[in-house]
């Protein structure tokens, strides 16, 4: 096996794994070649300098050297492939793939850059992924009204799923009350529903709680009445 051969496998196969963990969790995928190899690329950098950086600090804790042979031993020549080697590299892409998952999950480039004032943005997505992204108590532990518009219904749900695609919105709704939007009035009740509308014909809103004790809402549901 030649020494180009050997190289992509190194520097390949950790970097395609990191980068299609990251578009699976975080649903942001690269529309094109280049960005897809540029992403392949950083990828396998950032697992191998983890590699390398694990590799030192456990050299530094037993033999009292800061020191990686790592990046020796993946350009050395007339080598065969170790497996053990990829074994590690790959572990490395998973690990660094599901930490830039959680800082994107979290927004927390943008959120250290406005505690240091360097930027009032919250982040590059729309506003229909931050607010589906923000922490349940900010939203009531998750329980909110979809008012459908289109179908004048309105839902008293939690939103267990949601589409990340610019297209229509998608919404999978769990432990569904459903009402008339403009009457309030009570009409039943599902375990799941499946919504998808233009993005004009949605509206969420979280209410405060207990919202169904207050009386600026109006509606009621007749299964809780009072005999």
């Amino acid at each position: 096996m030649n020494e180009l051969t050997l190289s992509l496998i190194y520097l390949g196969l950790p970097g395609i794994l990191g980068a299609f963990l990251v578009a699976k969790l975080t649903g942001q995928r690269q529309t094109t070649a280049t960005s897809q190899v540029l992403a392949i690329f950083v990828f396998s950098v950032a697992s191998y300098c983890v590699l390398a950086l694990c590799d030192a600090t456990a050299n530094l804790y037993f033999n009292d050297t800061f020191k990686s042979d790592l990046v020796a031993l993946v350009l050395a020549k007339n080598r065969n492939v170790s497996i053990t080697l990829l074994g590690r590299a790959v572990a490395s892409a998973i690990f660094v793939s599901y930490v830039l998952a959680y800082i994107h999950r979290h927004n927390l480039v943008n959120r250290v850059g406005q505690k240091i004032c360097a930027t009032n943005r919250y982040g590059d997505e729309d506003v229909w992924h931050y607010f589906h992204n923000a922490p349940e108590n900010q939203k009531n532990a998750g329980w909110v009204f979809v008012r459908d518009l289109k179908a004048n219904l309105a839902y008293h749900c939690y939103i267990s799923t949601w589409s990340d695609t610019g297209m229509d919105r998608e919404l999978v709704l769990s432990e569904v009350t459903v009402f008339t939007n403009d009457t309030s009035d009570y009409l039943y009740k599902c375990a799941h529903l499946y919504l998808c509308r233009n993005k004009d014909d949605l509206m969420i809103e979280v209410p405060i709680e207990k919202a169904e004790e207050a009386t600026e809402y109006k509606w009621e549901d007749p299964t809780k009445r009072k005999e």
